[in-house]
């Protein structure tokens, strides 16, 4: 089966996660001389039935989980050492919906230093904030007090703000979408409503402080620079890598790449140390491109960026 989604496990660096397109989570060690998965999850309605677009690593060396998420809903949660069966699982349903229809997610991606609350990007082009449990009032599931609303079609990629410095922007989040933009958003304060209560039946829409549209085919992922905190890349159907540094240009980015002749890039990663990115091509090829140069951060980036996001918010 197809892999969709994969990720290194941080505090096991020999081992590598993925998700398929039939469902199963795999497990591959990089120390072993086959190429073959070392541990699979059955094929069961226990776990996932449907293609696993999005996975994550959450929680401390001695406490984690691997969070898997599928078109049809489900969330997953799962010891790495017992991929027999998960451990949780949440089924993300519309609360307002006629028939509760699933919450069809694609990506999903947790704030620096959470584990508890979660968010989702879908088909129908909406973030949802997700809670993990029911806890204080608030019911475990998609919180429909805090929907975000700003696509006119599929995400496909979200990340938060993790560049650490003089100030902190955690709170901040990044999406790609095959409608051919990228936004950025504020995630709501705690003190936004607990789902479950009646003020549901009218969610309230929370729209994108900016929406950088400089892009002529789909948006296939996004992710911000590790150590400057205005810098993000992002790649497209096109073929292209696009770098864009917010202190220095907020309508076109700084560099565009053509990483292919026109066929689709699909992912991308940054080096922890932002000094190299690595794209994933349509056709299987992993490239990889310097990036110290616009990664490079000086002490003095961070009040810029902070001007910079208070433009948006008032020109908004």
């Amino acid at each position: 089966s197809e892999v969709l989604s994969a990720n290194w496990a941080p505090y096991h660096p020999n081992l590598i996660v993925g998700g398929t397109y039939s469902g199963q989570i795999l497990m591959w060690d990089t120390r072993s001389k086959s190429s073959y998965p070392i541990h699979k999850t059955p094929l069961s309605v226990s776990g996932h039935t449907h293609p696993v677009h999005d996975l994550k690593i959450v929680g401390e060396q001695n406490t984690h989980s691997l969070v898997t998420a599928s078109s049809d809903g489900l969330i997953c949660m799962w010891q790495l050492d017992v991929l027999v069966q998960p451990k949780e699982v949440l089924e993300l349903r519309h609360p307002l919906a006629p028939k509760m229809e699933e919450v069809g997610v694609v990506c999903l991606d947790f704030p620096a230093n959470e584990t508890s609350v979660f968010w989702v990007g879908t088909e129908e082009g909406t973030v949802y904030k997700v809670n993990r449990y029911e806890n204080a009032g608030t019911k475990a599931g998609v919180n429909y007090g805090e929907v975000y609303v700003g696509h006119d079609a599929m995400i496909t990629g979200i990340q938060f703000h993790n560049a650490k410095g003089s100030a902190e922007f955690a709170d901040m989040f990044l999406t790609s979408s095959v409608d051919w933009t990228v936004k950025l958003w504020r995630a709501a304060s705690s003190g936004s409503r607990p789902s479950g209560s009646r003020l549901e039946q009218e969610p309230a829409a929370r729209r994108p402080l900016q929406s950088f549209e400089e892009f002529t085919d789909y948006v296939y992922d996004v992710k911000w620079s590790p150590t400057h905190p205005a810098v993000f890349a992002c790649v497209d159907g096109s073929g292209r890598l696009s770098i864009w540094n917010l202190n220095m240009e907020t309508d076109i980015p700084i560099l565009n790449v053509q990483a292919t002749n026109g066929r689709a890039l699909s992912k991308l990663a940054w080096k922890p140390d932002g000094k190299q990115i690595a794209v994933g091509t349509a056709d299987g090829q992993v490239k990889v491109y310097e990036s110290a140069e616009f990664s490079a951060c000086r002490e003095d980036e961070w009040t810029p960026f902070a001007r910079t996001l208070l433009d948006f918010e008032l020109q908004g």
